[in-house]
């Protein structure tokens, strides 16, 4: 019985389409989730590097003296903060989406796996399990793969968004250093 158990393979193509479905979905959202993760460590070196955080320095210097009170030097670096935050934010609502897709995706599954074991007992009776057991297979292994693909990623977007909310923050207090210095 130990040598006719099935590999991660054969357990993914029991769930049938909605099995591969889901692993391309965690296939995406761990890619996505690394891209977002190399983009944060460029913003974070940006911001963390001296040079460049003289050049968002300067840039916010500019804005503010271009403009003669103080109310329109807030604004100004307001709006450059709000546009750098966007500019780092973008993209994180996507792992999520990836992340609550893919257990909707495994109870389908699970949906589409029990109707085919009540199809084969209204067929065949109770009298042969193995004709239920391939929508009990296919219901299982899809809730499995399910959960699999979204605990990781859960996992990145938390992580992810602690380190933009982390680099917001820096900004922020850069641009309140800058308007508290005039």
């Amino acid at each position: 019985l130990y040598l006719d158990k099935a590999g991660w393979l054969e357990r993914i193509a029991q769930g049938k389409s909605i099995g591969f479905i889901i692993i391309l979905i965690g296939l995406i959202g761990l890619a996505f989730a690394s891209y977002k993760l190399y983009l944060l460590s460029l913003y974070s070196k940006e911001i963390h590097d001296e040079t460049s955080a003289d050049s968002i320095i300067s840039q916010m210097n500019v804005v503010s003296s271009n403009n003669s009170s103080s109310d329109s030097k807030e604004n100004s670096i307001d709006e450059l903060i709000i546009n750098y935050s966007s500019k780092v934010d973008w993209g994180n609502n996507w792992i999520k989406f990836f992340a609550a897709v893919a257990p909707l995706l495994g109870l389908l599954g699970t949906v589409i796996g029990m109707i085919e074991t009540f199809q084969a007992i209204t067929l065949f009776g109770t009298g042969d399990p193995k004709q239920m057991a391939g929508g009990i297979s296919q219901a299982l292994v899809t809730t499995m793969l399910g959960l699999i693909v979204a605990a990781p990623l859960l996992g990145f977007y938390t992580y992810i968004s602690d380190r933009v909310n982390t680099l917001i923050q820096v900004v922020e207090e850069k641009g309140s250093y800058l308007l508290s210095k005039e």
